[in-house]
């Protein structure tokens, strides 16, 4: 990490190293984004949420509707987190730093439905897809869930998007080539 010189010695050049990578981890000071970059490639920058990051996987063959967690910080089993609304497979999955969020599914249904990944807990209903449909693939940033293609009665072309935060009907995005 190189180390600058700051005009008016407003920022200092080498603030405290970070206290760990979870939210009782700490990064007082004033930092340049070299200096976050740094610390990231380490792994000692404080992320938001109380625990590890986790991963979530709802449904699919031999699954049924049981959401299980993985805990990416240690090697070991998945745990129970919940169940989704029914048993489903071909559907397709997203999430904020928030919510994890499930649309679609094999016997063609229209349903996304979502859990706080904070809290282990049941799927709730979010809205509904534009059509019933299986086989989507999803994908997000931190705002909106954007849910393409798949097979309802035929091959679909259609991509659609809901706000991640809020719960509500998948709205119109466009079509695939």
């Amino acid at each position: 990490m190189s180390i600058k010189n700051w005009p008016g010695g407003f920022i200092q050049p080498i603030p405290p190293t970070p206290a760990g990578p979870f939210q009782d981890g700490a990064a007082k000071g004033i930092w340049t984004l070299d200096q976050v970059a740094y610390w990231l490639q380490q792994g000692l920058w404080p992320i938001a949420g109380n625990a590890a990051p986790v991963g979530l996987v709802g449904g699919g063959a031999g699954l049924g509707n049981a959401i299980n967690r993985i805990t990416f910080a240690s090697a070991g089993n998945a745990t129970d987190f919940g169940d989704l609304t029914a048993a489903k497979e071909g559907l397709a999955s997203f999430a904020s730093n928030v919510r994890g969020v499930w649309a679609g599914g094999a016997s063609t249904t229209n349903v996304i439905e979502y859990v706080t990944i904070s809290t282990a807990g049941n799927a709730v209903d979010f809205g509904d897809l534009l059509a019933a449909n299986q086989q989507l693939v999803g994908y997000s940033n931190n705002v909106r869930g954007v849910l393409s293609g798949g097979y309802t009665t035929d091959t679909s072309n259609v991509i659609q998007y809901v706000t991640i935060a809020s719960t509500g009907n998948a709205t119109d995005f466009g079509d695939l080539t």
